[in-house]
């Protein structure tokens, strides 16, 4: 994608009364700032330890700096192991339980809004296409109820180099949508659906959040960094509708 031609997020504020207009509209709301500084510091030092425990980051380089250490990715054995390590630290879950987060999602969602047990850390490594996740409706893999809305919050800055998330503006209000498999991807995807104009995407800092609506067609960039890219997926829905079974239980268990 051609992040030249791409459109700027539009930018909400959590306080706006408007938003829930605004997401019905265009299916996504960019907010800066959402989620606490120390929060964000502490769940990213959480996960930048792993990975220099796994020897993925460039021996004496501060583990923060996310410094790769070159040569070819790991494998998926080391990424469910890393998972499975990950899954129950305090710093990477109750980020998803900070009140600013809460606050918009029953802005949204009402009340009764739940955060879904399965709580995904993306960990993107330098030049592998094979690992980004193409343009796709987060419903082809939630399923359950179509109002589940994910919080996409990245826990370093991110960059044209280091890529991040694109959105494609308005697609939630076009239904559900087939996906299919390609041969340089891992993941399902819509293909290419929409020229780089009709997509929106911006730089973000740590703690700035992007949630959008399951229907809403987005997609990762390719990390062209020499930084590993760490973001978080945390979805919400509303308590009693339909929940796919594997939702319930953490990532990978």
């Amino acid at each position: 994608m051609d992040l030249n031609r791409v459109r700027p997020f539009t930018v909400s504020d959590a306080s706006d009364p408007a938003l829930e207009t605004r997401m019905a509209r265009d299916g996504y709301l960019y907010l800066p700032g959402l989620a606490p500084p120390q929060a964000v510091a502490a769940a990213c030092a959480a996960v930048a330890g792993l990975l220099a425990h796994e020897g993925i980051l460039q021996s004496g380089s501060a583990a923060t700096d996310l410094v790769y250490r070159g040569g070819e990715p790991p494998s998926r054995d080391v990424l469910l192991a890393l998972h499975k390590r990950l899954n129950p630290l305090a710093a990477f879950t109750e980020l998803a339980e900070q009140p600013a987060i809460l606050a918009v999602m029953r802005t949204l969602l009402g009340e009764t809004a739940r955060t879904h047990v399965r709580r995904i850390c993306r960990v993107k490594y330098p030049h592998d296409p094979y690992d980004v996740v193409g343009p796709h409706q987060d419903f082809w893999y939630v399923k359950g109820a179509e109002d589940t809305y994910t919080c996409w919050l990245p826990l370093t800055a991110t960059s044209a180099a280091l890529g991040g998330l694109a959105i494609l503006p308005g697609t939630h209000l076009d239904g559900t949508t087939a996906h299919s498999a390609s041969d340089d991807s891992r993941f399902q995807g819509v293909g290419g659906i929409a020229p780089a104009s009709e997509w929106a995407w911006s730089e973000m800092r740590a703690g700035d959040a992007l949630v959008f609506h399951s229907l809403t067609v987005h997609g990762g960039l390719p990390n062209a960094s020499t930084r590993v890219r760490i973001s978080v997926d945390y979805r919400y829905q509303r308590e009693g509708d339909a929940m796919e079974e594997s939702h319930v239980r953490p990532h990978f268990e």
